[in-house]
């Protein structure tokens, strides 16, 4: 996966969750994650998504080059997700594309295995 096709993936996940300007397209504003109680996260500055998902991408290439058990594989996969939903680059659809990325990150690395 690449940033490209995460965005065209992005573009398709978000469906009739988004308005079309806002599909596949990186944040341009603040945004915060809020439950009933209140502010629970404040993603990281707009100006910053396009650079870290940029080298989001180049660190899953490096993972992807790497031999690693399956633990490694489980741990690196869970961590992905993790450092995703942490840029939160889309304004809706993040989890989604978060665990379509785990998901093909653990396909990429144990698919012949399983």
């Amino acid at each position: 996966m690449s940033e490209t096709n995460c965005l065209k993936a992005h573009r398709t996940l978000s469906g009739n969750l988004l308005v079309p300007e806002k599909k596949g397209v990186y944040l341009n504003d603040r945004m915060g994650v809020f439950d009933n109680t209140g502010l629970v996260y404040f993603a990281i500055e707009p100006e910053k998504v396009e650079s870290e998902m940029e080298l989001f991408f180049r660190d899953i290439s490096e993972l992807l080059e790497k031999e690693m058990e399956i633990d490694q594989v489980f741990y690196h996969a869970s961590l992905i997700h993790l450092k995703f939903v942490h840029i939160h680059p889309f304004w809706d659809g993040n989890g989604r594309m978060a665990r379509l990325i785990e998901k093909w990150f653990l396909s990429s690395k144990l698919g012949e295995k399983f």
